[in-house]
């Protein structure tokens, strides 16, 4: 079936169909509803492709992702396809494995793909972008001078993770164990772990407790057992465990059973990111959330505008974080 066929069924021209089709133009109402009638009549679908080389585009949008093994990022990535689909375009997601060398190697893919636009779920090294600056290809987020620009986050979820803090400690924890992922995050005061564990510092000292009782320990994915095992045999073992990133949580939840820890009554669980599992734990996970599906959804509404040659785009409006205190939580044992 093709346009001209959905032109004979409603009686009009071409292009009035081709006006309707691909909302571009003018047309009246009467027109409108009798091409969308003749085309619902006929099961006629609009060639995504067509459209594609008509416009000088492949109706694909790159959407890069930090590490697609975190759970968090499941529902980014749902948000934005929606998003794109709503709008007739396809993606092309790529995961970046936390490696900088695999991101650079999954841009230069999307690249060579000639993706209309790049979606960034994560940062990435301002060189890895060039190719895409200087063709004029459109990724998200944007600065303002063209550059790359991380969603701040860490300025959104920060009212949350204090108040998560703050339950913490007017429970009672003052021993309290934090894990990262072995790596650069550890070195680099910026990651927003390491983020989150400052403001963990900065709460004690709010409360006048002291900071002595806490560390950051780094764990990889796929195994925590040797450090919770010590952390648990210790004298001064901790009272609480917080994972901060979602990735981490159920190999520490897997590490402290293992060891015969009940969560919540020989210590608190806190974990940074919510999914369906942390529901699905017993008891459920208190977690500070953030609202990923909203954030990718408006960022790919934001890059389909500006790909389509839109000059007022409006900012993503920001998506603050909550926290959610639920049966892991409970005061320290005595």
């Amino acid at each position: 079936m093709t346009i001209r066929d959905v032109a004979r069924e409603a009686g009009v021209a071409v292009s009035t169909v081709s006006r309707v089709i691909n909302v571009s133009g003018a047309t009246s109402p009467s027109a409108r509803e009798r091409v969308l009638a003749a085309a619902e009549r006929l099961g006629y679908r609009a060639s995504s492709m067509a459209r594609g080389l008509r416009r000088s585009r492949t109706m694909t949008i790159g959407v890069l992702i930090p590490d697609l093994a975190n759970p968090v990022f499941l529902q980014w990535l749902r948000g934005a396809e929606n998003a794109a689909q709503e709008h007739g375009y396809a993606v092309l997601t790529c995961d970046g494995q936390e490696s900088i060398d695999v991101i650079a190697t999954q841009l230069a893919r999307l690249y060579e793909h000639r993706v209309d636009g790049l979606l960034l779920a994560g940062g990435v090294r301002r060189r890895a972008l060039d190719e895409f600056v200087s063709s004029g290809v459109p990724y998200e987020p944007m600065a303002v001078d063209g550059g790359p620009l991380h969603v701040p986050r860490a300025e959104l979820e920060r009212e949350a993770r204090m108040a998560a803090y703050r339950a913490l400690i007017s429970l009672g924890h003052r021993r309290i164990a934090f894990f990262v992922r072995d790596g650069r995050e550890h070195l680099n005061p910026n990651a927003l772990p390491m983020v989150r564990f400052a403001s963990l510092r900065e709460a004690l000292r709010e409360a006048h407790q002291s900071e002595d009782g806490v560390d950051v320990f780094q764990v990889s994915p796929a195994s925590a057992l040797d450090p919770v095992r010590e952390l648990v045999n210790s004298q001064a073992a901790p009272t609480a465990y917080i994972a901060g990133t979602h990735l981490l949580a159920p190999t520490l939840l897997i590490a402290l059973s293992d060891q015969g820890v009940s969560i919540p009554d020989d210590a608190s669980f806190l974990s940074f990111g919510d999914s369906a599992w942390a529901l699905a734990h017993r008891p459920p996970l208190s977690v500070v959330r953030y609202d990923y599906y909203t954030e990718a959804k408006g960022l790919m509404e934001r890059l389909i505008a500006r790909i389509e040659g839109c000059n007022d785009v409006s900012a993503t409006p920001a998506q603050p974080s909550e926290f959610v205190q639920r049966g892991s939580l409970a005061p320290p044992p005595r």
